[in-house]
């Protein structure tokens, strides 16, 4: 493995609000973590956590206070999705590869178990909102890939808003919904549907241009 390789995919342009505090509190915390718990571990720990998030989901449909489940999941997803990167660069396990590929497909599936869970939730109006909000987030996943690909720049956070901030204004709402009803969730959506949608349009013209000129520099030389 070659040291170009794995800085290239432990890297990730742009700061999120909250990367400080993820700094000050949680990376000394990497030291701390058993060594039997591998970074692979971490990683697969998300279909865990997926699985739990349409369980939980499941039984919101009739008690909206599992949404506080939900949100715990959220978290522990959180956790470990920050630490399995966070172990493998501390312990130089070697799996740079593998960790990239893994741990961003089970990000998309947690971020599809979500959405499944939401898509059982709400009354059959909201759906097409959900439908079309995971559609705008996935699009968020391909535009940092296809972005990679061509710039060798991987972009996970956009205005100060990254993967750590959008799981804490899940867990926002879904804490207000656990206590006022769904109701919350269901007019949520069409907030977070209209924000994203003017995000991502920001971030295909910001990338796009900049993806222009890089072809422009080549054909200069």
């Amino acid at each position: 493995m070659t040291e170009v390789f794995k800085s290239t995919f432990s890297e990730k342009h742009g700061e999120s609000l909250l990367r400080s505090y993820e700094l000050k509190y949680l990376t000394p915390l990497v030291s701390l973590i058993p060594k039997w718990i591998k970074s692979y571990h971490l990683t697969l720990l998300s279909i865990l956590w997926s699985l739990l998030i349409v369980l939980f989901s499941y039984f919101a449909r009739e008690n909206i206070k599992w949404l506080w489940l939900v949100s715990l999941t959220i978290f522990f997803q959180y956790l470990s999705d920050y630490f399995d990167g966070s172990v493998g660069r501390y312990r130089n396990d070697g799996l740079a590869k593998w960790g990239y590929y893994m741990d961003h497909l089970l990000d998309y599936i947690f971020l599809a178990s979500i959405f499944l869970g939401y898509f059982m939730i709400v009354d059959e109006i909201y759906k097409y909102y959900v439908f079309f909000l995971f559609v705008l987030m996935a699009g968020f996943m391909i535009s940092s890939f296809l972005y990679f690909s061509v710039s060798n720049k991987f972009k996970t956070c956009y205005l100060g808003l990254g993967p750590t901030e959008e799981r804490l204004l899940l867990i926002i709402v879904n804490s207000l919904s656990a206590v006022y009803g769904k109701v919350i969730l269901e007019n949520s959506l069409f907030f977070f549907l209209s924000f994203h949608l003017l995000v991502l349009i920001y971030v295909i013209y910001k990338a796009q241009k900049e993806i222009w000129f890089i072809d422009l520099n080549k054909e200069e030389n």
